[in-house]
């Protein structure tokens, strides 16, 4: 999505609008984007849950007696989609159409007015019923993979402790490798989540007087503050879109597969007649 669109916000509203072929080209507007990246982003974090699921599954096999059956695999693969289409339904409705969230800025942030009439899209998000709706069920979302997650790691981390006598050392060194390489994916999970969460709750917090309607008593202030948020938030939002890379560094790292390849791949073009 980061190589077709560029999000840029319209602080201090908590609006923003997309550059780029996603808008363009394609014709896809701000809000249906973000939606559509926020749900690449979510089946990512349902994928690495079955993936921590399936893991124990595998190394479950070993000991038949606590062998995970393929219906829990099935239970949780579902309960992801559920999750996520909840999620992502009351995002997508969320949204604001154009005509109201013009007659909004006029009303409450004349001064922008006029350059919001020049963009071709944006989108404009408030703090209501469905966004407090929306922002509970990603937190349950998270807490419910979050948990998942915990519960097979410490799983795995058990079974094969106590098959630590009963498998070979090979074969037990590749089922820690793999572990080992899945936690470390998790690790880099929060570069793509909390930028955008922080974001938004840095927006909520902050008391500024475009946003409270509220007057300061020093204006140096006031721009010192809104300044420094900015920052803050470009730097979240360049976070998040460094996560692909990040993670695809982690995998190379952690997966002896994925590392042998790059060697391979290495070797073979500085050494072109050494690998056949």
């Amino acid at each position: 999505m980061f190589f077709l669109t560029q999000p840029i916000p319209l602080l201090p509203i908590w609006a923003g609008y997309i550059h780029g072929p996603i808008l363009t080209v394609f014709k896809i507007g701000t809000h249906l984007a973000s939606v559509i990246g926020s749900v690449i982003l979510e089946q990512q974090a349902a994928a690495l849950t079955l993936c921590f699921v399936r893991k124990y599954q595998a190394i479950s096999r070993i000991d038949s007696q606590n062998e995970v059956k393929d219906h829990w695999l099935l239970i949780v693969g579902l309960l992801g989609q559920v999750l996520i289409g909840l999620w992502v339904t009351l995002y997508f409705f969320s949204g604001i159409d154009r005509a109201t969230s013009l007659l909004y800025i006029k009303q409450n942030y004349q001064e922008y007015s006029e350059r919001f009439l020049e963009l071709e899209d944006f989108q404009l998000y408030l703090s209501n019923e469905i966004t407090i709706w929306f922002i509970a069920s990603a937190g349950l979302m998270v807490v419910i993979f979050t948990a998942i997650i915990i519960f097979s790691t410490v799983k795995m981390l058990k079974l094969l402790k106590n098959l630590e006598n009963q498998v070979s050392q090979i074969h037990l060194k590749k089922h820690k490798s793999a572990v080992s390489s899945l936690i470390a994916q998790l690790m880099t999970t929060p570069i793509a989540f909390l930028p955008p969460v922080a974001s938004g709750f840095l927006l909520c917090l902050f008391d500024y007087e475009h946003i409270q309607g509220e007057k300061f008593q020093s204006q140096f202030n006031v721009q010192s503050n809104l300044l420094s948020f900015i920052v803050t938030s470009w730097i979240l939002l360049a976070m998040t879109s460094c996560h692909g890379t990040i993670n695809c560094l982690v995998m190379i790292m952690t997966c002896p597969p994925y590392r042998s390849f790059v060697k391979t791949m290495i070797m073979s073009r500085r050494c072109p007649g050494s690998v056949n």
